[in-house]
């Protein structure tokens, strides 16, 4: 009599499976992910616990990819199981946008398993009302010229939770929303500093030059305009966190205590502006972990990383500026 099948050597862990060691070039176990080119990338040495791997041979299904950031290799997939994946756990990193250290630390985090990925981001684009037009004009302006040059991209922390199956929600429905929640006195407040330094800035840039050869009216023209375009969204999404009808932060906290209810890793990746109120509102009966940026804003490290986005900010500033008062030029001309 021939013996029956024996399965006592396999084990079946039915668990999500978990993102495969990442180191920081991006190429897990049997799979090939290329680092996008407008990402930042380091080094890094670290050893890490690594959990239980099982072989999946049998029809394996590729990750699903959310953009271009991953690229599928083999369709051999070597899975890593996360130990603690039943329990419940909130992290939330504070981070400064512009970082490359806090960039690598938010991957390092998604890497170890992710169940929920919170991050600041709008979930769709902006429709203003005619009324809004200048927020938007502005917000437009300062994703080109500062958003672009500054803030990593989140496209890649995406693609690792997409990759896991994870559940990704963004902070708010979309840019106008900001403006929406914001006061009425803060909205004029915003609007007439952007009147103010947009017609001081033109004056100083054109007539102004004229009292003298002196250059500080060409600088103090440049700043103006500077101040024009960040200082009235400033003010606005500080109104829009503080507004008691509908405090951003505490949305927020309540998407991730939302999210910790259906169990699971809850990562939150915010702005350290954010993320220090959003830990105060988030339930503390899932005892949530605040993890720091990873430099000062005041220290040299963080200087030095953001030495080259500066530099590139001012350069592109400068030419805009000359754009600018060339445009006030012509029209002061005409009429």
């Amino acid at each position: 009599m021939s013996n029956p099948l024996c399965f006592s050597s396999m084990a079946l862990n039915t668990s999500k499976p978990r993102w495969p060691e990442l180191g920081s070039d991006f190429k897990p176990n049997a799979m090939e992910i290329g680092t996008p080119s407008n990402e930042f990338s380091e080094n890094s040495n670290a050893e890490h616990p690594r959990s239980q791997t099982v072989s999946a041979t049998l029809n394996p299904k590729p990750p699903k990819i959310g953009s271009n950031h991953l690229l599928l290799g083999s369709m051999l997939l070597t899975k890593h199981y996360h130990p603690l994946m039943d329990k419940t756990q909130i992290i939330i990193k504070s981070e400064r946008h512009s970082s490359r250290a806090d960039f690598d630390h938010k991957r390092e985090l998604l890497r170890d398993g992710v169940d929920h990925l919170i991050i600041e981001e709008a979930k769709e684009k902006a429709q203003y009302r005619p009324n809004q037009y200048w927020f938007g004009i502005l917000m437009w302006t300062m994703k080109q010229l500062f958003f672009r040059i500054f803030y990593s991209n989140n496209g890649t922390l995406k693609d690792i939770a997409i990759a896991q199956e994870a559940n990704i929600q963004s902070t708010r429905e979309s840019d106008a929303s900001v403006v929406e929640n914001a006061g009425f006195i803060q909205q004029l407040v915003s609007v007439a500093i952007l009147s103010v330094c947009i017609f001081f800035s033109a004056y100083i840039g054109t007539v102004g030059l004229e009292w003298g050869t002196n250059n500080w009216n060409y600088l103090i023209s440049v700043a103006l305009l500077a101040l024009a375009i960040l200082y009235p969204v400033y003010i606005i999404r500080d109104s829009d966190s503080d507004n008691k009808a509908g405090n951003r932060d505490e949305v927020i906290a309540d998407k991730i205590t939302n999210s910790a209810k259906q169990g699971g890793i809850v990562v939150a990746v915010l702005g350290n502006h954010h993320a220090r109120e959003v830990y105060e509102y988030v339930s503390k009966e899932y005892d949530p972990e605040f993890l720091e940026p990873v430099y000062d804003s005041l220290s040299l490290a963080n200087f030095k990383q953001n030495l080259h986005s500066i530099f590139v900010f001012v350069s592109v500033w400068l030419i805009v500026h000359q754009m600018f008062i060339k445009a006030v030029s012509v029209v002061v001309t005409l009429f």
